[in-house]
């Protein structure tokens, strides 16, 4: 008898601890994300919210894309950050140099045929400015900053803590 009513307590606290876990991360500005693109080869993360969140080189940050972006208006993209505030960018024959190392090749047209444009460095001295990152992801269709431009700051919404 004492083995039955322990299982069904076990199974009962199993069942719950998913929304527990997910009460107490919200509390503390955790969220659960996913993601359904293959631009990343993560499927669900935990990201903290934290919209004053400096990034690092290698972070995965959320953030929202500009609300003038000609496909994704307003939508929530994890992406890597590629490059920082007074790092050297350049594009040549089709490729983002950061620094003169990492190159990311652009492509003419997305996977479903519509024509890419690719951005256009704002200024000469090919420095990205502060509070402005390179995002980008290593899928050779992703949709990042090769096509929308910098992420701002103030687009920031968080950055992953956990990934699978």
């Amino acid at each position: 008898m004492i083995n039955i009513i322990s299982k069904k307590y076990i199974l009962l606290i199993l069942c719950f601890l998913p929304i527990i876990m997910i009460i107490c991360a919200r509390i503390n500005n955790y969220y659960i994300g996913y993601n359904l693109s293959s631009s990343i080869n993560k499927i669900i993360f935990i990201y903290k919210k934290d919209n004053s969140y400096k990034p690092k080189r290698g972070d995965l940050i959320i953030f929202k894309v500009k609300e003038n972006d000609p496909f994704f208006a307003n939508k929530k993209f994890t992406k890597y950050v590629i490059a920082l505030p007074n790092d050297n960018i350049k594009f040549q024959e089709n490729n983002y140099k950061i620094n003169d190392i990492v190159t990311f090749t652009a492509k003419e047209f997305g996977k479903k045929g519509q024509k890419l444009t690719n951005f256009q460095l704002p200024n000469k001295n090919n420095i990205i400015p502060k509070d402005n990152y390179f995002t980008a992801s290593f899928h050779r269709d992703s949709y990042d900053s090769r096509y929308f431009g910098y992420v701002h700051q103030n687009q920031i919404i968080g950055y992953v803590v956990v990934s699978i």
